[in-house]
C-alpha cells in the first residue's frame, strides 16, 4: 500500500514595497494558497494538504473557492487561521501539522507540485538513508534547504517538538529560516551526510515549479546556475496537461489576475 503524504506550508500576507528596479513588487503570498493546495492534491490520491494562514478571515473571504476545491478534489485539505509569533518562512519548521500522514512535505508556498505520486519516491529514499528527513546542507554552510520531506513519526519526536517550542519563543528577527532549521537538526536529528548534500537532485529535488517572483522563470544565459523556477520541459508539459483538466478549469477562475500572469510565464 502506498504511503500518505501531507503537503504543509505557512503563509503570511505580505506586500513587497514598490521598487522600480525590482520585479518582486506587490507579491501577495495569499494568492499562492489555492494553487498550492490544488496541485498538491492533484499529484496523488494519497495526498493531503495543510496551510497555516497568519490571520482570521481568509476562509470566510474565499469560501466559494474552497467549496469548489472540496467538490473537485475532496475534503483532503485543512486551512488553519492562526496568529504567527515568527515569520512565515521559519514558522513552517516550528509548527506541527495536525493532519497525520506517513510523510510530511514541508514546502515553500510558491511551489506547484507537478510530479505524480512523490510519496513513492520518498518510500525509496527513506530505505536508503538513516535520518528521518531528506534534505541537503547548502555547500558546507550552516544552512539546510527550506523545502524537504520528512518521515512524520520519526521526525516529530518528543525532543523535536520541545525544540520547536523553544525556538518559537526565541527572538528570530533577522535570522535566516534555513539557519534555524540547521540549528534544530544539529541539536535533535543527525545532519545530512556529505553524500546526500552532494546529490541535491536526488535527496532534495523540487517536484514541480518554484514560481517565486524574486527569481526569473529561467536562468539568464550568462549565468546558468542563477536561482530560477526549476522549470524543465517535463515539468512544463505536466503543468500544461493538468491545466487542460476539468478539475483545473473549475479552480482557475478563483486565481487572482496577478497569479494568472504568473501561470502565463510557465506557458511561454
Amino acid at each position: 500500500m502506498d504511503k500518505t503524504i501531507n503537503f504543509f506550508s505557512v503563509c503570511a500576507d505580505f506586500i513587497v514595497p514598490y521598487n522600480p528596479s525590482s520585479t518582486a513588487q506587490d507579491v501577495d503570498y495569499e494568492q499562492y494558497i489555492l494553487p498550492f493546495i490544488f496541485f498538491s492534491l492533484y499529484s496523488s490520491k494519497n495526498a493531503k494538504c495543510e496551510i497555516v494562514v497568519n490571520r482570521k478571515g481568509y476562509i470566510e473571504e474565499h469560501q466559494e473557492a474552497l467549496d469548489t476545491l472540496v467538490k473537485v478534489m475532496g475534503y483532503r485539505f485543512k486551512i488553519r487561521e492562526e496568529e504567527l509569533t515568527q515569520k512565515a518562512d521559519v514558522s513552517r519548521f516550528l509548527l506541527e501539522p495536525s493532519i497525520k500522514c506517513d510523510y510530511t512535505y514541508i514546502s515553500d508556498i510558491d511551489i506547484l507540485i507537478t510530479e505524480k505520486n512523490i510519496e513513492r519516491y520518498y518510500a525509496k529514499i527513506f530505505k536508503e538513508i538513516d535520518i528521518p528527513y531528506s534534505n541537503v546542507q547548502r555547500k558546507g554552510r550552516s544552512l539546510l534547504t527550506g523545502t524537504f520531506c520528512a518521515e512524520t513519526d520519526r521526525y516529530y519526536t518528543k525532543e523535536m517538538k520541545a525544540k520547536m517550542k523553544e525556538y518559537l519563543e526565541k527572538d528570530l528577527q533577522g535570522v535566516r529560516d534555513e539557519y534555524v532549521l540547521y540549528e534544530m537538526m544539529f541539536q535533535v536529528h543527525p545532519l545530512p551526510s556529505q553524500e546526500m548534500s552532494k546529490n541535491v537532485d536526488r535527496y532534495r529535488p523540487i517536484h514541480g515549479i518554484h514560481n517565486n517572483l524574486r527569481r526569473p522563470p529561467t536562468p539568464p544565459s550568462y549565468q546558468p546556475d542563477f536561482p530560477s523556477w526549476d522549470m524543465t520541459n517535463e515539468k512544463r508539459e505536466r503543468f500544461l496537461t493538468i491545466s487542460k483538466t476539468t478539475e483545473y478549469k473549475s479552480m482557475y477562475p478563483y486565481f487572482t489576475d496577478s497569479y494568472k500572469n504568473i501561470l502565463n510565464k510557465i506557458r511561454l
